[in-house]
């Protein structure tokens, strides 16, 4: 038993950290304050090739989390089901995922700006290498604009 743990350690334990790059960090989406208008306040992580890019994937970030996941971190108020409850909905409904989330897409129209242009000193820089940067973000999502836009469209069901 013992020389088992010993080779797990030794195979397992002895990553170098020039092995290690962006794409090999998972940071969660954590909620930061839950609004009385029916909207979310979420800080959301992005990897992409510059600035622009990571932090267009921070916000398709935070809404795919809040759709499918929910949010479990951050403040204790904000704990979140998903919105999204259906097993595999988002291969079920990948034409219209993929259109959802599609560069410039009809993500954006339920993410407020308000929160970002008060926190700009929140927009920062965590990583940078090689394969790209990651950069997270402060982020309003419009829930209940959401939820009534999947019933609309037909995902959701009452």
């Amino acid at each position: 038993m013992k020389k088992i743990i010993f080779l797990l350690i030794l195979f397992t334990g002895c990553k170098s950290t020039a092995d290690l790059n962006v794409n090999t960090f998972n940071f969660k989406v954590q909620c930061v304050g839950d609004e009385l208008d029916g909207s979310i306040t979420l800080m959301a992580w992005g990897n992409g090739r510059n600035r622009k890019d990571a932090l267009e994937q921070a916000r398709k970030n935070a809404v795919n989390e809040l759709l499918f996941n929910g949010i479990i971190s951050g403040e204790g108020n904000c704990n979140t089901r998903p919105l999204v409850n259906e097993v595999n909905a988002r291969e079920k409904y990948y034409k219209y995922f993929d259109e959802f989330f599609q560069d410039n897409g009809k993500y954006l129209n339920y993410i407020s700006g308000k929160d970002e242009k008060i926190l700009k000193k929140f927009i920062r820089r965590k990583m940078n290498s090689s394969h790209g940067v990651s950069y997270y973000c402060v982020v309003r999502i419009q829930k209940n604009k959401l939820r009534e836009s999947l019933i609309n469209d037909q995902i959701l069901k009452l």
